[in-house]
């Protein structure tokens, strides 16, 4: 270790602190407060109260300042809970919009269900009218071949009626429908 001596220990040691008078003054409060000698200061009633009207204008403050602070927070929810508001405002026209999108679509879902069984009806009763247009066709066909044989039947006994007229003979009307019932009864065999 050194030997040698500090010099800045021992300037500390050797001098005597310095007196510090600015801590003595007459006019420092606190510092009487802590002074042991407290005989000097009596404590009253009076006193307390003079202590309460000091600090009633800090309460003072510090009510106004604490006031002013909850006003500013309180005006801070408000705005909060209005942009809230706001916001559940717009998701409530979102949900009625969806909900009437909802609504709308169900019905057009509905109608074209609707509209799907009338085709589907539709195409079957379109089916049973063409098989019926085919079965009134082929009886349409039947009747007409039948109309065409009268016709021919007729023609050719219209010829016979005249080369009969035309001949003298004595042909009665009871000849002429038995003939004509001999021919027909033929035919309807036939």
């Amino acid at each position: 270790m050194n030997s040698k001596p500090n010099a800045f220990l021992s300037l500390l040691q050797d001098s005597s602190p310095p007196k510090k008078e600015f801590l003595n003054t007459m006019n420092d409060l606190t510092r009487d407060m802590y002074n042991h000698k407290r005989e000097d200061v009596p404590v009253t009633e009076h006193r307390f109260e003079h202590d309460k009207l000091l600090h009633q204008s800090d309460r003072m403050k510090h009510q106004t300042r604490d006031k002013d602070r909850m006003i500013r927070d309180l005006s801070e929810q408000v705005k909060n809970l209005k942009e809230k508001m706001s916001f559940v405002i717009e998701k409530d026209e979102e949900i009625y919009k969806l909900k009437c999108e909802n609504t709308h679509l169900k019905n057009e879902v509905s109608d074209y269900q609707a509209t799907t069984v009338t085709d589907e009806t539709l195409i079957r009763d379109n089916e049973n009218l063409n098989q019926d247009i085919r079965d009134l066709q082929e009886r349409y066909d039947l009747l007409e071949k039948r109309n065409v044989d009268i016709q021919k039947k007729l023609i050719g006994l219209y010829h016979e009626n005249k080369e009969l007229q035309r001949r003298p003979s004595t042909i009665t009307d009871e000849m002429i429908g038995k003939y004509i019932r001999n021919l027909v009864s033929k035919n309807n065999i036939g």
